[in-house]
């Protein structure tokens, strides 16, 4: 099958890099197959590779914006410039902050870890979008309501067994004997 570039050029379709093709929209204009392509100025294309990580950091990056500010916010109202200044709520947010900086490195590593061995799936976008919402829920939870702090690091810890779990099982299934794309590794008698 053919397809015409916005330059008036044909070339064939190929098929995206993964079956996930509506995660992976057109960028700068260019339509047509890979979805996930866009030009540079040099004219080379340019592909996302890690989709599910990225967008998942960038709204980790957001959400660290906003439990930063909240955090600005009471210390101003207060007038704390170090520390909780003896204030919880100066205190439940500055935890709320430091608990999220503690979970997030790990969740986006094992998800790019993932994503990286195994390619893009709709489960590892369900983990990303899972994990920001019991982080806000968890933010909002420390200083309002003990129920959605629990659910917030009860869901947060259930996402990284999750990713524990996928990235040891794709770590067992890559070492797997009788594999075709493992690496044979001989041994060369001692001269």
């Amino acid at each position: 099958m053919r397809d015409e570039r916005a330059d008036g050029c044909l070339r064939k379709r190929r098929r995206a890099y993964s079956d996930f093709r509506r995660a992976c929209k057109p960028i700068g204009g260019v339509t047509g197959w890979p979805p996930c392509r866009a030009k540079r100025k040099d004219d080379e294309p340019m592909t996302i590779l890690l989709p599910a990580t990225l967008a998942t950091a960038a709204a980790c990056a957001l959400l660290a914006i906003w439990l930063g500010l909240r955090v600005s916010q009471v210390r101003v109202k207060h007038k704390v410039l170090v520390g909780d200044g003896g204030d919880p709520l100066v205190l439940a947010r500055m935890r709320a902050h430091a608990n999220f900086v503690e979970y997030t490195p790990f969740v986006l590593i094992l998800l790019a870890l993932v994503e990286l061995a195994k390619g893009p799936a709709v489960h590892l976008w369900a983990y990303g979008a899972v994990f920001v919402l019991a982080r806000v829920a968890h933010g909002i939870g420390m200083e309002r309501s003990r129920g959605a702090r629990m659910v917030g690091i009860l869901v947060t810890w259930a996402i990284l067994a999750l990713l524990i779990g996928e990235a040891t099982w794709t770590t067992y299934q890559g070492a797997a004997p009788g594999r075709g794309d493992a690496i044979e590794i001989e041994q060369v008698p001692a001269a």
